[in-house]
């Protein structure tokens, strides 16, 4: 059993519910960074939310819409579904966490960048930051 599905019961129904509200988790973790990027930009933040997930759990619950024809949400959540396919190629090389270029979050002094792609800086951390 892996992160997707051990957050609800065991049988198959329960496992594909919990791949569902997986994917919907990652797809509302990146909706609000996709707007401005380009579509290169879009592909390495969704992996990097992906990495991060692989190696760190699913992100936590997210507020917002849930309208399911939003196209912003669409698109988040067709990134999420690829991503996790593993039909795109990773870009950020394994990054795990990322910020726009314009930031300078504390925990990125200690970190080595991985990727410069659209607005973003791209980083492979072992461990969460702290908050």
């Amino acid at each position: 059993m892996n992160a997707m599905t051990a957050e609800c019961g065991t049988g198959p129904a329960a496992q594909g519910t919990a791949v569902l509200a997986g994917m919907m988790r990652l797809a509302l973790s990146i909706r609000d960074l996709l707007d401005d990027e380009s579509e290169e930009g879009r592909v390495a933040i969704a992996c990097a939310a992906r990495n991060r997930m692989r190696r760190f759990g699913l992100p936590r619950e997210t507020g917002g819409a849930r309208d399911i024809t939003d196209p912003v949400l669409c698109r988040a959540l067709a990134l999420a579904c690829l991503v996790l396919l593993g039909d795109l190629a990773d870009p950020t090389d394994g990054a795990t966490h990322f910020h726009r270029h314009t930031e300078q979050p504390d925990w990125a002094a200690a970190a080595t960048a991985k990727a410069l792609i659209g607005r973003h800086i791209f980083y492979a951390l072992d461990r969460q930051p702290d908050a």
